[in-house]
């Protein structure tokens, strides 16, 4: 992946991807983070990815990372930061954590948000053009790379959700 001037995620920020053949993206860096959205709000967005290997389809991996970021961008006040973080684990499993100091999410809400058309906050979800299909969507790429997710949130403290790709030596096909 190459950096483009509208990501915000620097060059020497890595991660390297496969498709469904097994190859190399060949756009390391080209993470989904527009500079202008984030610049809206005056958000921090601190984007630290270890070198390692996701083994799946990049354009759904970029649209997954692309749709939780733009969450984490939409929850978070005006001066507040998401983090984006990855590392290899044991196993040659990948893990991706997108962490943010938002709205947060209330408990009894979780369990309905991979819901297709579900929004927690109707108003924030028009207001910023939300359909409510973008956590079904990222839970149906998740399942399809034979990956978890977690997603643990705090009314008024921000979201955290941790992605864990499973490594070559799963054996799983996309």
């Amino acid at each position: 992946m190459r950096a483009k001037n509208e990501l915000l995620c620097p060059a020497k920020k890595n991660i390297s991807n496969g498709t469904r053949e097994k190859r190399g993206m060949g756009r390391e860096n080209e993470l989904p983070c527009p500079a202008n959205m984030m610049e809206e709000k005056r958000l921090r967005f601190c984007c630290q990815m270890k070198r390692g290997t996701i083994l799946g389809d990049s354009d759904l991996l970029l649209s997954l990372l692309g749709n939780l970021v733009d969450n984490a961008r939409k929850a978070c006040k005006e001066g507040g930061q998401i983090i984006l973080n990855g590392q290899k684990q044991d196993a040659g499993m990948y893990q991706v954590t997108v962490r943010d100091n938002g709205c947060g999410i209330p408990e009894q809400e979780l369990g309905k948000i991979t819901e297709a058309f579900y929004m927690v906050d109707k108003s924030r979800a028009r207001r910023e053009g939300g359909a409510g299909l973008g956590m079904a969507i990222c839970e149906r790429i998740v399942r399809l790379h034979h990956a978890e997710w977690t997603i643990a949130s705090t009314l008024g403290e921000g979201t955290e959700i941790t992605l864990i790709f499973p490594g070559k030596e799963s054996g799983h096909e996309i």
